[in-house]
């Protein structure tokens, strides 16, 4: 099986890092994620200069893409995340992923499952895009018919108690979204002009993640839920309403900032030793910062962090 990971980001110190740490997780899981082809869409507006000339860990085991300057001015970090949608590879399921995630345990036996029985696999988002939102019009708007599936927004309670904002239609978190490879090519199609679609919906924020959904739907495309355990945030609402799932964590997706900053905490080695050497940690949180010690205990990933680290110069 050829397993690809797609990952947009812009050129700072603390995506580098996160990337490695990425790349090593992958590795570290073993099975099929251990040979994860491991593709970054970079963007910009700056100059592009060779990452792999920066970061040497990164040859042979990153494959860099600057994203083109003229679209970032025009669509930001909106214009890399589309990017990923641009790339040609002949990968049998494609991880779309946030840089904010890691890898604790292997993921074998989901990917199997979807080269067995394709179909479109993440976690619903943790809640609606915003107060407003008519799933129903936003689908008129597109041209698309109304969904007939519901599904329960994965924070609904913990985050918002509203009856009336439980359910949606296949919404999911993309900070780690499994699509068959053979079926990019057709989400990217309508993808730009759907995100239109969503931010004159005032969706914002969250209007790719809803052009997604409109894709995904408009192309009559199978499609699945998957357990929190495959893209579990770092929050304690979530530990405590999934302690399943928080004992069988597969990604971890550190989104929550309060309490580890994927900036401050990730910006050097110093920090991200810090990091690991905190005591007052509990839930996702001590998965993370166990998962990481984990990781900078393997000496290539030592290499790594001290070779990126004299980059400061270039990365802002």
């Amino acid at each position: 099986m050829k397993f690809e990971v797609r990952v947009p980001i812009s050129p700072r110190n603390h995506f580098f890092h996160r990337i490695g740490l990425l790349l090593e997780s992958l590795r570290a899981c073993g099975g099929i994620a251990a040979t994860a082809r491991l593709v970054v869409s970079i963007g910009d507006d700056s100059d592009p200069f060779d990452v792999a000339e920066q970061y040497p860990w990164s040859r042979g085991n990153v494959v860099w893409r600057w994203v083109d300057r003229d679209a970032f001015r025009r669509d930001s970090f909106y214009a890399t995340g589309v990017d990923r949608l641009k790339v040609v590879s002949d990968a049998d399921i494609v991880l779309f992923a946030d840089a904010d995630v890691i890898c604790v345990a292997g993921i074998d036996d989901l990917l199997e499952s979807l080269v067995r029985a394709p179909a479109i696999a993440g976690v619903i988002a943790h809640f609606p895009p915003n107060d407003i939102l008519d799933w129903n019009r936003l689908f008129e708007d597109a041209k698309i018919p109304a969904p007939q599936d519901v599904y329960q927004y994965s924070g609904w309670r913990l985050m918002n108690p509203d009856p009336a904002r439980r359910f949606t239609p296949a919404y999911y978190n993309v900070g780690a979204v499994f699509v068959p490879g053979s079926w990019v090519p057709m989400l990217r199609y309508n993808f730009e002009s759907d995100i239109e679609i969503a931010d004159a919906a005032g969706l914002g924020f969250f209007k790719a993640q809803a052009a997604l959904t409109l894709g995904l739907y408009r192309l009559g495309l199978r499609r699945i839920t998957l357990e929190p355990r495959y893209n579990f945030p770092n929050d304690p609402l979530f530990d405590a309403a999934y302690p399943e799932d928080l004992r069988d964590i597969r990604i971890l997706h550190y989104l929550r900032t309060n309490i580890v900053s994927r900036e401050r905490d990730f910006a050097s080695s110093a920090a991200l030793d810090a990091l690991i050497a905190r005591k007052d940690l509990t839930g996702s949180n001590e998965v993370l910062r166990t998962t990481l010690a984990k990781l900078v205990g393997r000496s290539r990933h030592k290499q790594l962090v001290e070779v990126a680290d004299t980059d400061a110069g270039i990365a802002r």
